[in-house]
């Protein structure tokens, strides 16, 4: 049975997200359109992936090129992430390429099929597939991130205000509704203490102007003291576990992280197409 959480207001812990098992998510053919009709603002699916693919994926990434990897401000991302890349997208699609033979060497299996099949459950008869460029270059399905202790965790955002700042978002925006994307990841190891994802009750529509005027940066100590006010709770999710929320249109962060593990998920966007016909997911 579904257990289901109530949105903020409600004295529980959790409120606005579902928490299923895999099997009771596949039920849920309109799951799409629940959080784009923000009926819920996110699920957790426990045990999405089995402990033998967790450690499969984690253990394998010591064997991983360094042609794969890129070096950021909170640790590293195993595959380059769109937003962020050159405009023309050459070098990120060259990339997204290299990363995908590695990530489903080291699984075993197609992840982008895997997680495709996945999300055919919950978009309501929509077709899903990864973008491609015109010509027919795929986009990444994810990318690995590795957040290390001590750096800060990810600072608060929100998927909407980055729309119309990224010109190399701009070919995938005439393919994709980009307002209220969706966010997902999976954990394949959850660090000895933080590192859990933090939500605010707060959406696109109630920002106040001060958050995204361009004072208060992306990943700034100074945005995070400006959350301050608004309710909030975190999840924690266990390696395995799937995360799939509304992360175009609520403010969260990555709080930061203690102890000697990485936190590590693998993860990255979905959204409707313009024609409201597929589901497309990338990174």
């Amino acid at each position: 049975m579904l257990k289901r959480l109530f949105r903020a207001g409600n004295p529980r812990k959790f409120p606005g997200w579902t928490i299923c098992s895999p099997q009771e998510m596949a039920a849920e053919s309109d799951a799409v359109d629940q959080l784009y009709h923000k009926a819920t603002d996110g699920y957790w699916v426990r045990g999405f992936f089995s402990p033998e693919e967790v450690q499969r994926l984690r253990d394998g990434l010591a064997q991983w090129p360094e042609s794969t990897q890129v070096d950021i401000s909170f640790g590293r991302t195993y595959g380059k992430t769109l937003m962020g890349s050159d405009p023309d997208l050459r070098y990120y699609l060259d990339m997204s390429q290299r990363f995908i033979a590695e990530l489903d060497r080291t699984l075993g299996h197609s992840f982008s099929e895997r997680m495709g099949a996945f999300f055919r459950t919950l978009a309501g008869g929509r077709t899903v597939q990864v973008p491609c460029d015109p010509e027919n270059r795929s986009y990444s399905p994810a990318n690995i991130r590795e957040l290390e202790p001590g750096k800060g965790g990810l600072h608060a955002h929100i998927g909407n205000e980055f729309i119309h700042q990224y010109p190399e978002l701009y070919p995938l925006a005439e393919m994709a509704v980009l307002k209220d994307q969706l966010s997902y990841f999976i954990v394949l190891q959850k660090p000895e203490s933080g590192g859990g994802l933090r939500m605010f009750d707060l959406d696109w529509e109630n920002t106040p102007d001060r958050l995204v005027n361009g004072d208060l940066l992306y990943y700034s100590e100074e945005r995070n003291c400006e959350m301050e006010p608004w309710y909030r709770f975190t999840l924690e999710p266990e390696a395995g576990d799937l995360i799939l929320f509304s992360g175009g249109r609520i403010w969260h962060q990555v709080d930061n992280l203690n102890g000697e593990l990485p936190r590590i998920t693998i993860g990255g966007f979905c959204a409707r197409s313009q024609d409201d016909q597929t589901f497309y997911f990338w990174s």
